[in-house]
This record gives C-alpha cells, structure tokens and sequence, in this order.
C-alpha cells in the first residue's frame, strides 16, 4: 500500500473532499514575514532602467491620492459644517460695508487734553477738538463702528433700507436726511499730541491702497500713547503695528514698564518680549528703584 504524497513547501493549493462531497479550496500558507512584505509592499524601483523590481509594486501615487482625497474631504465636511456661518460673515461684511458708505461725508470732533505750554498755563489741560472724517474712523475702530451703528434710533431708516436691500437706491437721501447726533467723541483721558498723531496715522492708512499702517511719522514719545488710543478704540491694524515697534525698543530703562503696557493690553508677544529681557537682566533689575513699584502679580508671574 502506497504513503499518501506530502504536502509541498511552497504550500500550493491542494484540494479535499468535504462531507457533502464537495471539492474546497486550501489557501496557501503564509511563508515568512518577509515574503509578505515583498509580495504586497513596496518594492524598490531599478535606478538604471527605471523598471519596477517586484511584478506586485504598488501604485506609487496612492499616497499621494489618499492625502488629496481627505483634503477634499475635509473642506467638504467643513463647507456643509460652517456653511450658515460663512454666509452669516459674508452678509455682515456686506452690511458693514453699506453702513460705512453712509458715513461718507460726516465728519467727527475728538476731543483730547491739551498739554502743557509753557506760558499758557490758562489752557493748560483744557480740552481741544479735532475734526476728522467718521468714515475713516468708523471703518477702521471697531469701537466708533459699534458705538455709531449701535444707535438703533437714529440709523432705523438706513437699517430699514439694508433689510429691504434698497440701501444702494437711497443712499444718497438717507445721507442728507440724518447726521450722527453725537458728533463728538471724547479722548480727553489722552494728551492732544499723540491723539493727534494716532488721527494722522489712520488718516494717512485710509489713502493708501491696502489700508498700510505707518507709524514712521509718529514721535518716539507718542508711540505708547497711540498703542493705548488704539486699543481703547479697538484698532487693531495700528494697535499691532506699534506693538511690534515696542517690541524692538524693548531695553533695560523700559521693560518693567512695557511688561505692565503687555498686560494691560493683553499682548503676549509684547509681554514675552519684556519678560525674556527682564529675566536676563534680572539681577541688575531687582536693585532697580522701579522694581519696588513693580506690580506684585507681575513680579510673581515673572519670578
């Protein structure tokens, strides 16, 4: 009687009879880890000739079809996602735009202290106005803009006109018929110097093509004062450009200062900026008179 033949090392397909008397299938057996990775991995290419070294080489862009198809995923997620809001910040952009136009022409005074003169001592600290136009104050102060467009009482008939989007028709009337009641703004808390300086810088932004904010012509000792102005007013274009001037004026004689400037702003670039030199200069400024006068929470944080 004849030995059963053995099954090969190659672990070919070998078929058997099942209970029903059906033939099934024997997959082949796994070899080794690396016959594997060769058969269904990546194999190198042949530099010489620039064929392919395995018959079961993988599409070298699938990778890359895999990364562009989640990009594309994702911004279609987001699109369905966020689509409301998108359209909610393209109809207030068009809206604020539309408002803005109704303020060409109208023009604002802006109060501030005026400073002292020597031998005026009379006028010293009285206050002094400025006109300049609402337009350009309003488009570029977030503050002006919501205090104006807040005034539901008076801007009812612009805003009437903006829902029934017949504001392009009656611009030109709702300009003749209405002017802002309080056609003042008072900045009497700051000197009329940088006041004045902060109104040339905006002014100046609003004639050129991309809004490109300068403080080249602002005094050194004005650039504190205009940070704070436009922070108050909330105008973040020259709030951050003098940031970034104060920033690399940062120096023994006025980094306790600026770090307080940093925190009442809220800056963190600002504040770190202070803070690095402070702490590597911190031996000198601890026997620094200003450094008793240093606020408490401040000293801890950096201590």
């Amino acid at each position: 009687m004849n030995a059963p033949p053995a099954n090969n090392n190659g672990g070919a397909a070998a078929d058997q009879q099942d209970d029903g008397g059906q033939q099934q299938q024997q997959l082949p057996l796994l070899r080794s880890l690396e016959d594997y990775i060769r058969t269904h991995g990546i194999a190198p290419v042949d530099d010489d000739d620039g064929q392919r070294a395995d018959a079961f080489y993988v599409d070298p862009n699938h990778a890359q079809r895999r990364q562009l198809d989640s990009a594309l995923y994702q911004k279609l997620v987001h699109g369905e996602a966020f689509a409301e809001h998108d359209a909610k910040e393209r109809d207030a952009k068009v809206s604020k735009r539309q408002f803005l136009d109704t303020l060409k022409g109208q023009t604002i005074s802006v109060l501030s202290t005026k400073e002292e003169v020597e031998g005026d001592d009379e006028k010293r600290g009285t206050p002094c106005a400025t006109s300049v136009p609402l337009h350009i104050l309003a488009s570029l102060c977030d503050t002006v803009y919501t205090m104006v467009r807040s005034d539901r009482m008076l801007w009812s008939r612009q805003n009437s006109d903006m829902e029934d989007g017949n504001i392009a028709e009656k611009n030109d009337e709702a300009k003749s018929n209405t002017n802002w009641h309080q056609s003042t703004l008072d900045l009497t808390n700051f000197r009329s110097g940088p006041v004045r300086s902060f109104l040339s810088v905006i002014t100046d932004a609003s004639k050129s093509e991309n809004d490109d904010i300068s403080l080249a012509n602002v005094p050194p000792e004005h650039i504190v004062d205009v940070c704070l102005i436009s922070h108050y007013l909330q105008c973040i274009s020259v709030m951050e450009t003098s940031i970034d001037v104060l920033k690399e004026s940062v120096d023994s004689d006025n980094c306790l200062s600026i770090c307080q400037l940093a925190d009442q702003l809220g800056s963190p670039s600002l504040f770190e900026a202070a803070v690095t030199h402070l702490i590597e200069k911190l031996d000198d400024m601890q026997k620094h008179d200003e450094w008793e006068e240093f606020d408490v929470t401040l000293r801890n944080r950096v201590v």
